[in-house]
């Protein structure tokens, strides 16, 4: 998945941890982590990323928005009370 845009990795992570919720700030914490090389990138290619905290924070809107996009896909779940929002893949049952 090296070349896969930030909301397939989000919507892989949560695939593959169906049933447990997440924050988007803890996903972008985990794609951080998997993908250092990745990130570290766009920190140094950023004007406006000058720690990690505000990578994170970054990251985290981005998989936000995405997420929302996503949204009418049954499988995915937001729980947004109480804050902060989580998102959640449900296994079919089929």
């Amino acid at each position: 998945m090296a070349h896969a845009t930030l909301k397939q990795k989000a919507l892989e992570y949560l695939r593959r941890n169906p049933g447990r919720k997440f924050t988007a700030r803890e996903i972008a914490i985990h794609l951080i982590k998997k993908y250092p090389k990745e990130f570290d990138r766009k920190q140094r290619e950023s004007d406006c990323i000058n720690t990690q905290n505000q990578l994170i924070q970054a990251v985290s809107k981005e998989i936000n928005t995405a997420l929302k996009s996503r949204l009418k896909n049954r499988q995915l779940k937001t729980f947004p009370v109480p804050p902060p929002k989580k998102f959640c893949w449900i296994k079919k049952d089929w």
